[in-house]
Order: C-alpha cells, then structure tokens, then sequence
C-alpha cells in the first residue's frame, strides 16, 4: 500500500495560513449575521441576515477597507516623490555648497 504524500515545512505553513485565514473569514461573516440580526429584533423595518448575506456584507467591507488604505498609500508614494533628497540624514547639494 503505497503511503500518503507528505508536505513539506513551507507547504504545512501555507496550508495553517490559508485554513486560518477561512476560520477567520467564516468567523467574522457569522460575526456580521450576529450583529445584524440583533439589530434587526430592534428595528422591525429590517430583515434577518442569512450566512451568504453576512459573507456579503463582509466582502463589502473588507473591499471598502482595501480601496481606502490602497488611496492613504498612493497619496504617501506621492507625496513622498515630492520630497526626494530631504529625508532625514539626506544631504542636498544645496547644503553642502555644491550649487553652480
């Protein structure tokens, strides 16, 4: 009888890192459903969550988080390519009287 296959250590890593990022993500989409069926009880104009609803809203979120920090990191590269040479221990040519 032939043996199962074995992984290797970096292979056992990405398999605990994919299957905790599932466990977190189906946590936090439970989490959603929580959140929104109690306030649901407390507002009767709002309907109860299902488990895809709740994986909805969290993709939805997670989506907005990503636009929004991908923005704050642009507009840092940005500002950054401005200011080339005047970071601290930088010394320009102006400073060191190099200027013709």
């Amino acid at each position: 009888m032939p043996t199962p296959p074995t992984l290797t250590d970096i292979a056992r890593l990405r398999v605990e890192a994919i299957s905790f990022f599932i466990a977190v993500l189906l946590a936090s989409a439970a989490l959603v459903r929580l959140i929104w069926n109690g306030l649901a009880r407390q507002l009767p104009a709002a309907a109860a969550a299902h488990v895809r609803q709740g994986h909805r809203a969290r993709v939805l979120w997670g989506l907005l988080f990503i636009v929004v920090l991908t923005m704050i990191s642009g507009a840092r590269r940005a500002d950054d390519a401005g200011r080339v040479g005047t970071r601290r221990g930088d010394v320009s040519a102006e400073r060191r009287g190099q200027v013709a």
